[in-house]
């Protein structure tokens, strides 16, 4: 299985939620992107998504795409 872990990505990349919010400016609500970084997702909002990664983009000077932010779920089982 896998899963989205957004925060994960951002502590991997050395980057602030803020510095995301900053880069989106005003497509996506701080509430939301914060939210988003705390805790697991199991609904994605492609919009959203769309804006975030356009956003990481720019911050880290290359194309962000979806799967970057995918990693395995862990599992009770080997």
């Amino acid at each position: 299985m896998m899963e989205f872990n957004f925060g994960g990505y951002l502590r991997r990349q050395n980057l602030t939620t803020l510095e995301l919010i900053r880069q989106v400016r005003g497509r996506g609500a701080p509430s939301t992107i914060y939210g988003l970084a705390r805790r697991p997702i199991h609904k994605l909002d492609l919009e959203i998504i769309g804006r975030l990664l356009q956003g990481l983009s720019r911050l880290e000077g290359r194309k962000v795409i979806l799967t970057d932010l995918l990693e395995p779920r862990p599992t009770d089982h080997p």
